[in-house]
């Protein structure tokens, strides 16, 4: 990288002295120290205070952690990419920007400056012979009394032992069974808490590691734990409850980077539409908008008819019945989410899986679609060969025609029984795949006869792949909507007739009750009502023994 420093000087006749300088460094260093390329001597300016660098044809200014900081155009940085034109402040000390090719030329302009007259030699020399000169003014005499103070203050406590005066605060409860162990989270002394120091106890969750992953991608956006995680304020500042930390990033995710796929957010009510997590049939998970109705389609493969099920005098197994949605949608014991369905739990009751009426309490296994022929075997053989007093009538020459029309292959070696135990068991998988069991709610597909074998099922089932969680990156509390009823949200679940249907509300329905602004007669909502960064982990077994074993040690 090529940098030209040039210092240009007006003087009062008016003629410009212009001293340059011209490095080719991959990166140029700017402090007061030794170390760096380019030497300021201003007080406020760190020892290296800046770097400049380029990155694939790109120039950029980074501020190394100094304590005035560095200013483009200016805002305060940390890290800024820079263009011709561009007026650059370190310290007090101001560099306008020009870049030509692969050459960036920074321009420091000095104040004019005269030269010194003998009256001006004459006075500075007598100023020299008076005492006054070598006393310190009484402002400096002040701040050194002061600071003499301030040094006792602090250093009585630490002889005496007493460091509850070095606390900033008091610290809050959930890190109360550490107070005694500063050295726990403060690893270096005068150096902030770093990461690493929470994760030693912490675990990072999947919304965490995504904003890790697009930090690392962004290095100006990099925050620490402790930005937001702010300890010694008792319970205010642990837990941040503020929407103003989230909106600081999110309500300009464009500005921060180009490549975010994130919407910007500044409050609820100008929250875009939700989006969900659609699967496709292949399994790829697709981020769509509820707005978006041409490519919003469920493509579970699976039947299910919500108009049907809500209608009223439904066939039961114990009579009419009128089903309600709780019926199959059911809380979870927290009554924060539903439990996933399950055929089990809240299909089996009203779809049997059964197939012959002389086997009234025999069903077929429901998701092994391979154990069914083997099921059905299972069952003729003992009804057939076993209880023969039961013995079915002989089965005509007729019904030896296998599905599609394909003949049994002659099997002389075999007992007529054990072949009319065949036939039955290949004839009630046939209507169950085909007509009525499996083929009600799934889709099938008859394998090729190439694929045929004596003891394996003849037919495959689509996988489901039900999603259970449509908005991973939010949560709702059904528990707090409890007393809603289910349509009121969900409107358009009575008249759905396709599996295709997606029914979730959209952000219309939640604005009839939820707003961003405190409203009368509505729930003001903030990002953390509805987003939690940190979901609730439970702490490893082997950080329990640790914190368990230091607990054990203080009161020995």
């Amino acid at each position: 990288m090529k940098v030209l420093y040039v210092q240009e000087r007006l003087n009062l006749n008016g003629s410009t002295e212009r001293l340059s300088s011209q490095f080719d460094q991959p990166e140029i260093l700017i402090g007061r120290g030794g170390a760096s390329h380019v030497i300021l001597t201003d007080r406020r300016v760190s020892l290296v205070h800046a770097k400049f660098l380029q990155e694939e044809g790109v120039f950029y200014v980074s501020d190394l952690n100094s304590l005035s900081g560095v200013r483009v155009n200016t805002s305060r940085v940390s890290r800024a990419k820079l263009a011709t034109g561009d007026i650059i402040h370190i310290a007090d000390i101001e560099f306008a920007v020009d870049i030509a090719g692969d050459l960036l030329t920074l321009t420091r302009r000095v104040a004019a400056q005269g030269v010194e007259s003998s009256e001006d030699i004459a006075a500075r020399n007598e100023r020299a012979l008076q005492i006054e000169s070598y006393i310190p003014r009484m402002r400096v005499l002040s701040l050194a009394s002061a600071l003499v103070i301030l040094a006792g203050w602090f250093a009585y406590p630490l002889l005496r032992g007493q460091y509850h005066s070095w606390s900033s605060g008091k610290i809050s409860i959930g890190h109360k069974v550490i107070e005694g162990d500063c050295q726990r989270c403060h690893a270096s002394p005068f150096e902030r808490v770093q990461d690493r120091e929470c994760l030693n106890c912490h675990t990072m969750t999947e919304h965490a590691k995504g904003f890790g992953d697009f930090a690392a991608k962004h290095s100006h956006l990099s925050q620490r734990c402790a930005a937001c995680h702010m300890e010694h304020n008792g319970e205010n500042g642990l837990i941040v409850r503020d929407s103003r930390p989230c909106v600081s990033c999110h309500g300009r995710m464009n500005d921060l980077a180009q490549d975010a796929s994130i919407l910007d957010v500044v409050s609820f009510d100008s929250h875009p539409q939700f989006r969900v997590s659609g699967r496709d049939r292949d399994g790829k998970v697709n981020r769509i908008s509820l707005d978006d109705t041409a490519r919003l389609i469920d493509e579970t493969p699976l039947k299910l008819n919500h108009a049907v099920h809500l209608k009223a005098g439904l066939r039961g197994p114990h009579g009419p019945q009128t089903l309600q949605c709780k019926a199959c949608h059911q809380l979870s014991p927290d009554k924060r989410e539903m439990t996933p369905i399950s055929f089990e739990k809240d299909c089996r009751q009203c779809h049997s899986l059964g197939f012959d009426e002389r086997l009234p309490d025999v069903q077929v296994p429901h998701a092994n679609a391979e154990g069914v022929y083997s099921t059905l075997f299972a069952e003729y053989a003992k009804l057939i060969l076993v209880a023969g007093n039961n013995r079915p009538a002989p089965v005509p020459e007729t019904f030896r025609a296998m599905p599609q029309g394909t003949e049994l292959p002659p099997t002389k070696e075999l007992d007529p029984d054990v072949r009319l135990v065949q036939l039955e068991a290949r004839e009630a998988e046939k209507e169950l795949f085909t007509r009525t069991g499996c083929f009600l709610c799934h889709n099938y597909r008859e394998k090729p006869q190439s694929e045929w074998s004596v003891e394996g099922s003849r037919y495959m089932i689509e996988k489901p792949n039900v999603p259970h969680v449509w908005m991973p990156k939010a949560s709702f509390n059904h528990g707090a909507h409890e007393e809603v009823s289910c349509e009121s949200c969900h409107e358009n679940a009575r008249k759905s007739k396709d599996t295709s249907d997606v029914l979730l509300p959209s952000i219309k329905t939640c604005r009839e009750c939820h707003v961003g602004r405190e409203r009368t007669g509505f729930v003001t909502s903030d990002c953390v009502q509805c987003h939690s960064y940190h979901k609730a982990l439970e702490v490893p077994r082997e950080k329990k023994i640790g914190i368990s074993e230091y607990i054990h040690s203080l009161s020995r």
